[in-house]
């Protein structure tokens, strides 16, 4: 079956970077996630609100473009 990133792995990625000891690299940071699945439903609709700075990538995504 395919894996699906949820809200919980970003809530993590966020939780990993509020913890960095310098104050630059927590300030208004982007997220990038990847996935060889899908992304949740839930992450899909905050990545298109602007202010989120949420980027979502899928491995087909990335692999698309091989050999064209």
């Amino acid at each position: 079956t395919e894996r699906m990133t949820r809200l919980n792995e970003l809530s993590a990625l966020q939780s990993k970077c509020a913890s960095l000891p310098e104050t630059r690299l927590r300030n208004r940071p982007s997220y990038i996630l990847f996935t060889v699945g899908d992304f949740s439903p839930e992450l899909l609709q905050l990545s298109n609100k602007p202010g989120e700075r949420l980027y979502l990538v899928k491995g087909k995504d990335l692999l698309s473009n091989i050999g064209k």
